[in-house]
């Protein structure tokens, strides 16, 4: 299912300039397919003297195939020119940076005018008016003098954005041109720029452990630490993946999906793998952090982890000790040996002694 919701732009009065017709701004899809688009008419219309660009946001929300809903917000620039040659100043560029904006931020918007009439406008006057929890540090009013057709004149605010400003929305400014014409009539261009708040995400990992330790060639271990958000807003549909670099290699267990990580919120991880045929020494362990901003977009981080790898002990044979009979017989044969030659040692000599009859 798509369902598209289109939002009007409104004045600082809270009426918008603009109304929609046959439509009430909805549009439903069943299904879209991939690779494919949808066409689907807008009408509008506008009162007399509407001059300028305004934006239409569009709230895109569908569901995919895990049956998970999203939501994402696309705007776009509608200018609406005057039916009769006159002065006409109107923003020709702008630019913002440092891009994209966070909470807490000080950015800058550059402004380019042009007069795209055919006579000089006079008196030109530029009005920044700034959304709730946003502030502007340079004067938000700026005179800029006459332009004549076709010229241009340069305008640089600088603003900031409230730390406590919401993340995820496109907040919207209103930027006001008076003039006066080359009849003396005063005129006024109106201006919403929308510009969409980031909250910042800064994953770090810390607290690492290896079990077992040391870590030998040919064979698994496990890396476990913990992943902390320092940012302000949450890392969505997070991934941890061991990157295979020699001599590491992926086992069933290199991938673990953890889900959505709070600002400040530890979560612990754990990974197995496997180190392979390689020499003794320290080799860098890839690990690849995946996630999604608040808008749905995706990000991804590597952090190595040092990692000392050696060879496994050798396996020493045992020696069968040498049993003590074989000596003790040998040391009593001999003992028997001579106690047997002084037995006949002894007779031999009495046989000499002894006078034969």
């Amino acid at each position: 299912d798509l369902d598209v919701t289109c939002s009007l732009a409104k004045t600082a009065t809270g009426a918008s300039p603009m109304v929609f017709i046959e439509k009430d701004g909805f549009w439903h899809f069943d299904s879209v397919k991939p690779s494919s688009s949808v066409e689907f008419p807008l009408y509008l219309t506008t009162s007399k003297n509407v001059v300028g660009t305004y934006p239409l946001d569009l709230t895109l929300t569908y569901r995919d195939k895990f049956e998970q809903t999203h939501q994402e917000v696309r705007s776009i620039g509608l200018s609406v020119l005057p039916k009769t040659p006159s002065s006409l100043v109107n923003i020709e560029s702008y630019q913002i940076s440092p891009e994209p904006v966070c909470q807490g931020d000080i950015f800058d918007l550059k402004l380019t005018l042009k007069n795209f009439g055919d006579f000089e406008a006079q008196m030109v006057t530029v009005q920044l008016i700034s959304p709730t929890l946003f502030a502007t540090i340079t004067p938000s009013t700026v005179s800029v003098g006459d332009l004549l057709p076709n010229s241009t004149s340069t305008i640089n605010y600088r603003l900031m954005a409230s730390p406590s400003a919401e993340a995820g929305v496109v907040h919207v400014f209103e930027i006001d041109i008076y003039y006066v014409d080359n009849l003396g009539v005063k005129q006024v261009t109106k201006n919403f720029l929308g510009i969409p708040l980031h909250g910042s995400i800064e994953l770090i990992v810390y607290d690492v452990s290896f079990t077992p330790s040391p870590i030998y060639v040919n064979n698994e271990f496990t890396v476990s630490f913990t992943v902390l958000n320092r940012g302000t807003t949450p890392a969505m549909y997070t991934n941890v993946t061991i990157l295979p670099e020699q001599p590491f290699q992926q086992t069933l267990e290199s991938s673990l999906y953890m889900g959505e990580i709070d600002p400040n919120a530890p979560a612990p991880a754990s990974l197995n793998v496997f180190v392979g045929k390689t020499k003794e020494g320290t080799y860098p362990l890839k690990i690849l952090i995946s996630y999604r901003d608040e808008y749905n977009r995706p990000h991804s981080l590597i952090h190595e982890i040092p990692v000392k790898v050696t060879f496994p002990p050798k396996t020493q044979e045992t020696s069968q000790p040498t049993s003590p009979v074989l000596p003790i017989l040998t040391y009593g044969l001999v003992f028997v040996g001579i106690l047997v030659l002084a037995v006949l040692v002894v007779m031999f000599w009495k046989k000499r002694k002894t006078p034969s009859g």
